[in-house]
C-alpha cells in the first residue's frame, strides 16, 4: 500500500476537485479572467471544510488512503505499469509547478507583490519588524532588483516544460 498512496494525495492537491474554485473562476468578470485563472491556479489548496483547516488535510488523507486501498485491489487482479503512473505523475507536479513559478515569476516582473516601503513603515523602528517584513521593504527599496527577480523567475519555470525554452529565455 505504501507504493500507490503517493499518487491519490498528489492528484488531489494538483487537480482542483473544489467546486467552489470552478465557481469562483466562473463568476470572476470576463476582464479579469486572464492572469486571475493563472494566479488562482497558482494558489490553489483543496479546500472541503474550510480555508485552511486542519481538517481538508483529514479529509485528503482519507481520500488518499481509499484511492490506495481501491489501486491495491485493482493490482490483485490486473498488474499496472507503475513506471506509466509515476511518469504521468512527475508530469502533473512538474506543470503544476511551473504554472506556480510562471505565476510569481509575472508578479515580480511587474513589481506586485513587494510595493515601494510607504512613509509610516521607512519610520517603524527596525527592530518592530518580523524576518519577512525586511526582506519585502529590502528587495522593494530596489525595483530593478524585484524586476530581476521575477524575470530569472520566469525564465527559469520555461525550463519545466519539455522541449526548448523560448529563444529569449536561452539567453539568460
Amino acid at each position: 500500500m505504501g507504493i500507490t498512496l503517493p499518487l491519490p494525495v498528489f492528484l488531489i492537491q494538483v487537480v482542483p476537485l473544489d467546486y467552489k474554485f470552478y465557481l469562483d473562476i466562473l463568476q470572476s468578470p470576463a476582464g479579469d479572467k486572464g492572469f486571475y485563472i493563472l494566479f488562482k491556479l497558482a494558489n490553489y489548496t483543496p479546500g472541503f471544510v474550510a480555508r485552511n483547516s486542519f481538517g481538508n488535510w483529514l479529509i485528503i488523507a482519507g481520500i488518499a488512503f481509499a484511492g490506495a486501498f481501491l489501486l491495491e485491489k485493482i493490482t490483485r487482479f490486473k498488474s499496472l505499469d507503475y513506471d506509466k503512473w509515476y511518469y504521468w505523475l512527475r508530469v502533473l507536479l512538474r506543470y503544476r509547478l511551473a504554472v506556480a513559478a510562471i505565476s510569481y515569476g509575472l508578479i515580480k516582473l511587474f513589481p506586485l507583490q513587494m510595493p515601494y516601503p510607504s512613509l509610516g513603515n521607512l519610520h517603524t523602528a527596525y527592530g518592530d519588524f518580523l524576518p519577512w517584513k525586511i526582506y519585502f521593504h529590502t528587495t522593494a527599496i530596489a525595483p530593478p532588483f524585484e524586476i530581476f527577480l521575477g524575470g530569472e523567475s520566469y525564465c527559469r519555470a520555461c525550463y519545466y516544460f519539455p522541449g526548448r525554452p523560448p529563444r529569449l529565455v536561452q539567453v539568460f
